[in-house]
C-alpha cells in the first residue's frame, strides 16, 4: 500500500501522486464509494488517498482520508487558500463582484489572497491608478493580502510564492483575467496555454476545463490548482447570518445592534450602520453588501411564489 494525493482526475482515472522519496503518479480507478461520518464520498482532486498497485504505473485508490475542506464548484478537497485573480482592465475592475467572490470564500473559511493583474495596462492612466490605490489600500486594511502586478514584477511573484509555500491554493477569478498567464509565470513548466480576450464574448479564448493540482517547484507539499472557477456564485445557497460572515469587517460588532437577527440595512441603532457612518467600513463594501442581501431577499421571495 502506498499513500499519496489525487492531482487529476478524468473519464474515471484518477492520478495519484505518491508519498515516497522518490515521488511518481500512478493512474488508479477507485475500489468504490467511500464513507466517511455516515456520508458516502466519491474522490476528489486534493484527496489524500492509499493506493494498492497492480504494477509500477498503475493501482486502485482503497481509501479516501478525511477531508480538511471540500469544495463543490470547483470540485477539489484539502484547499487551504483561494489565490483570487482579478484585472484591472479588460475586462474593468468590479469590485463588488470581487466582494461576491469573497463572500463564498470565506464562508467556506478558506484564506483568500487578492490578485490584481493586467496593472501595467493603465501605467498612464492616473485615474485608473488612484482608483487601484484606493481600492487595494481598502481591502489591506480589512486584513487581506493584496498583490498588484505588471508584466515584469519578479518581487511581488516570488512573495506570492512564498504564500504559498506547504499549502494547496486554488487558482481563481473570471475567465479573462489573466489566472494561467499568472500561472505560467508562478511556475513556467506548466506550459498552460493562453489567449487574448474575447471582446466579442468578454472571456478568454482557452478556460480551464477541469481541476488539476501542479506541484510548485521547489516548496514540498504545495500544490496550486487552475480550476473552472467558482461556478456557483449563488447568493440564495447562503443565509443571511453567512452573507453578514462574509464580510470581516463587521464581525466585531455585528451583536452590538439592538435588534437580534440585524440586516444591517435599514434597522434602527446597528452597529455595522453605525460604524459606516464613522467612515470605519469602506462604502463601497457596504453598498456591495446590500446589493448581495438585497439579491438573496429577492431570490428567497420568488422561491416561495
Amino acid at each position: 500500500m502506498l499513500s499519496g494525493r489525487i492531482v487529476k482526475a478524468l473519464s474515471g482515472f484518477y492520478y495519484v501522486l505518491t508519498v515516497e522519496e522518490s515521488p511518481r503518479t500512478i493512474t488508479c480507478r477507485a475500489r468504490g464509494i467511500f464513507k466517511h461520518k455516515k456520508k458516502l464520498v466519491t474522490p476528489l482532486v486534493g484527496d489524500l488517498v492509499t493506493i494498492e498497485l497492480s504494477s509500477d504505473s498503475e493501482g486502485t485508490v482503497m481509501e479516501v482520508s478525511s477531508r480538511g475542506s471540500e469544495l463543490i464548484r470547483p470540485p477539489v478537497a484539502n484547499v487551504d487558500q483561494v489565490i483570487l485573480v482579478f484585472a484591472v482592465t479588460d475586462p474593468e475592475l468590479q469590485p463588488e463582484l470581487l466582494d461576491k467572490f469573497l463572500l463564498f470564500i470565506e464562508n467556506e473559511q478558506l484564506t483568500p489572497i487578492i490578485v490584481f493583474s493586467k496593472a501595467d495596462l493603465i501605467q498612464e492612466d492616473d485615474r485608473a491608478l488612484d482608483r487601484l490605490k484606493q481600492i487595494s489600500d481598502a481591502y489591506r486594511s480589512i486584513g487581506y493580502d493584496v498583490f498588484i502586478l505588471t508584466g515584469d514584477d519578479s518581487n511581488d511573484l516570488d512573495m506570492l510564492l512564498r504564500k504559498m509555500d506547504g499549502r494547496v491554493s486554488v487558482l481563481a477569478g473570471q475567465s479573462g483575467v489573466g489566472k494561467s498567464t499568472l500561472l505560467n509565470r508562478l511556475m513556467p513548466m506548466a506550459l498552460v496555454q493562453t489567449g487574448e480576450v474575447s471582446a466579442k464574448l468578454g472571456r478568454g479564448k482557452h478556460t480551464t476545463r477541469h481541476v488539476e493540482l501542479i506541484a510548485v517547484p521547489g516548496a514540498e507539499h504545495s500544490f496550486l490548482a487552475d480550476t473552472p472557477g467558482f461556478s456557483q456564485l449563488d447568493v440564495s445557497l447562503l443565509t443571511a447570518e453567512q452573507i453578514t460572515n462574509g464580510y470581516r469587517e463587521f464581525l466585531d460588532v455585528r451583536d452590538q445592534c439592538k435588534f437580534r437577527g440585524c440586516t444591517h440595512v435599514h434597522e434602527p441603532d446597528c452597529a455595522v450602520i453605525r460604524l459606516l457612518a464613522e467612515g470605519a467600513i469602506h462604502t463601497f463594501r457596504y453598498e456591495s453588501y446590500k446589493q448581495w442581501m438585497s439579491e438573496w431577499t429577492e431570490l428567497k421571495r420568488r422561491s416561495k411564489r
